[in-house]
């Protein structure tokens, strides 16, 4: 009897063993070696301090990196890539510009690469925001549920553009309504 009930236990505790390593498995099979695994919901230390709503989709932490373009060149460059919606001359008149080296990673692609095969983990960029940017409403993105039901011809939204660290090159540009528009 005694050897029955210990084949069985060893039987039950083999399976658990089993179960929490293919567990394992999966979950390591689904975040790239190195990568940081966060919370529904984190945004990052930089996109929070620049109040980048979680909805957007991005976390962008801050980072060292030593970037091959400068600040000046980074907002250059992120100005040639403001979507067709934002008014003429808005950029101009955004009512702040940041620019700073982050780490960004896109909680929306779940492969952790793009469409074109660039990596969308930890890839250090360039984060560009323009602040209270006027953009005519177009429908499509994230807008924010006080402007649902009445989105005007034109608001203020912040836009922010994310530039290879090193060539400056296109990653990803999103915009949202500024903090100022839905109150």
């Amino acid at each position: 009897m005694t050897s029955r009930a210990g084949i069985i236990a060893l039987t039950i505790m083999s399976a658990i063993f089993l179960a929490g390593a293919g567990i394992a498995w999966a979950i390591s099979s689904e975040t790239p070696e190195g990568s940081t695994v966060h919370e529904p919901g984190y945004v990052g230390d930089a996109a929070a301090s620049e109040g980048i709503p979680a909805e957007i989709g991005v976390v962008a932490e801050s980072t060292d990196y030593a970037s091959a373009l400068d600040e000046a060149a980074a907002i250059r460059a992120a100005e040639g890539h403001a979507p067709s919606n934002v008014i003429d001359g808005a950029l101009a008149d955004a009512s702040r510009v940041s620019a700073r080296l982050v780490r960004y990673t896109s909680t929306h692609e779940p492969s952790g690469v793009s469409d074109e095969g660039k990596p969308l983990r930890e890839l250090p960029c360039w984060m560009v925001v323009f602040h209270g940017v006027m953009m005519h409403g177009h429908g499509g993105g994230y807008v924010d549920e006080a402007m649902r039901d009445d989105e005007p011809e034109a608001y203020p939204a912040d836009l922010v553009v994310f530039l290879d660290a090193d060539s400056g090159e296109y990653v990803r540009m999103m915009a949202y309504p500024s903090a100022a528009s839905t109150h």
